[in-house]
């Protein structure tokens, strides 16, 4: 009977795994996981049961699709009770199993029949109608079973119910999301202040925890928000727009025009282990035009006693570099320059969001030491609804050149109008206006405006 089951076993294996799969990866920003699995199997003509052992044990079951030419699919389950010592036992409760002691004296064994009337917190027995525990002890004990049961699996396992017109291998390409698989970009950026240009490179980590490895796959990351839903009707939405969204290579990218995800290909194939976070380098720019700026923000009117120190940074045009441009997913931009000995000194770092090409990318990288700022509110008046703030920002600049810094006012209250300024401001949005102020080697440059406030009615 053991050599029939151990041939059933084999002949089912060469039915499932025919030929080696191929698999493509595709990972999206919220924990989410397109997988897609290309396989060639053995059908006969009529009903079919085919099982797939290596799906990732986080696969959204209702996500599932089996697509291949000549099949009907009439039934597919995603069985996950796992084959555990315990799980074992809890299966064969109110059935027979058998109990070996040995004598830990002389080695001799011991066999008896039990059934299984309980487990919870351990296995409660009934052997020769006496009520026994089974228990870790100083007496070795095993336990044997008969079979395993049919719904216990080593691993999580999908089995798909099909009908086949024909007999013979059939290449078949099975689809669905699991979570458990994240990925996140970080840049190093190296900075010339001298020459204005920097270098970046750009790479992918990914972070494998859904139990299982693939290996030798084909790769690729979204960047852009999606929507999720459980409808199997969505899924399929969103999978046929995301393969027509752009595809960008390490090193070639293609923009598109009619939707906003981009899809960054790895051109390797690589593999990743399961509890692995793995790091892929997708691209490189060099020599991007860059400058460093200072920049400060004010968020009311108020006066401060003392000046504080405006923020530093790296800024840049997400452009193109010779014949390539690329769009930058949100992440870390960790910023080095050379030191005397031209060695990289780490000076600072700062997230970014999505980025497309052309947009500016302000780096924040610390706080000046030489450049300060100092608020002071030199008169409110009220009228109505309406306040008059007129406002000083004193700027010292003790460095031995000129520099210019970026001021930005949030608006007050949500409603701001800035009149009566000694400096034209720069921009003037619905939620900030912006000066670009400029201050002289060891000089100090007040800017000064009055801003009137409509508070918002309730």
């Amino acid at each position: 009977m053991k050599n029939k089951i151990v041939l059933l076993l084999i002949l089912f294996v060469n039915l499932v795994m025919a030929d080696s799969s191929e698999l493509t990866l595709t990972v999206y920003n919220e924990d989410l996981a397109l997988i897609e699995d290309k396989r060639q199997i053995n059908l006969q003509k009529g009903k079919n049961h085919i099982e797939f052992i290596d799906v990732s044990p986080l696969i959204r079951p209702e996500t599932v699709s089996l697509k291949a030419d000549g099949i009907t699919i009439l039934e597919q389950n995603f069985d996950f009770d796992l084959l555990t010592p315990e799980k074992l036992m809890e299966k064969s409760v109110n059935q027979e199993i058998r109990i070996v002691r040995v004598n830990p004296g002389n080695g001799n064994q011991v066999t008896e029949k039990a059934k299984v009337l309980s487990v919870n917190q351990g296995a409660i027995l009934d052997i020769n109608g006496q009520i026994e525990i089974l228990r870790a002890d100083s007496i070795p004990t095993r336990v044997i079973f008969d079979k395993i049961p049919s719904n216990l699996r080593s691993k999580p396992t999908l089995s798909i119910d099909v009908l086949s017109k024909k007999d013979g291998l059939e290449a078949m390409t099975l689809s669905y999301l699991s979570t458990g698989i994240t990925w996140k970009s970080d840049y190093v950026a190296l900075f010339d202040e001298k020459n204005k240009s920097m270098d970046i490179q750009g790479w992918l980590t990914l972070t494998n925890k859904t139990g299982i490895s693939f290996s030798d796959i084909k790769l690729q990351v979204i960047a852009g928000e999606i929507y999720l839903s459980d409808s199997e009707d969505e899924f399929e939405k969103n999978y046929k727009q995301k393969k027509s969204n752009a595809v960008f290579y390490a090193g070639d990218q293609q923009k598109s025009e009619l939707l906003d995800y981009y899809i960054y290909k790895i051109p390797n194939r690589t593999t990743i282990e399961n509890n692995q976070s793995k790091q892929i380098g997708f691209m490189e720019m060099a020599s991007v035009k860059s400058e460093k700026f200072y920049s400060y923000e004010s968020s009311d009117f108020s006066s401060r006693t003392d000046s504080e120190p405006v923020e530093v940074g790296v800024k840049f045009v997400n452009g193109y570099t010779d014949k390539y441009g690329f769009a930058l997913p949100a992440g870390i931009i960790r910023v080095y320059i050379r030191d005397v000995r031209g060695n990289p000194t780490f000076i600072g770092e700062s997230s970014i969001n999505h980025t497309p090409v052309g947009a500016e990318v302000f780096v924040r990288t610390g706080q000046a030491f030489d450049v300060l700022a100092k608020s002071t509110l030199v008169s409110e008046e009220q009228s109505g609804s309406k306040i008059k703030y007129v406002v000083e920002y004193e700027f010292y600049n003790a460095r031995s050149h000129s520099v210019e810094v970026l001021f930005n006012q949030e608006n007050y209250h949500g409603r701001q109008k800035i009149i009566d300024y000694n400096l034209p401001p720069k921009t003037t949005h619905a939620d900030l206006t912006s000066w670009v102020v400029p201050i002289g080697a060891k000089e100090k440059f007040v800017l000064k405006f009055t801003a009137v406030v409509e508070k918002n009615k309730k």
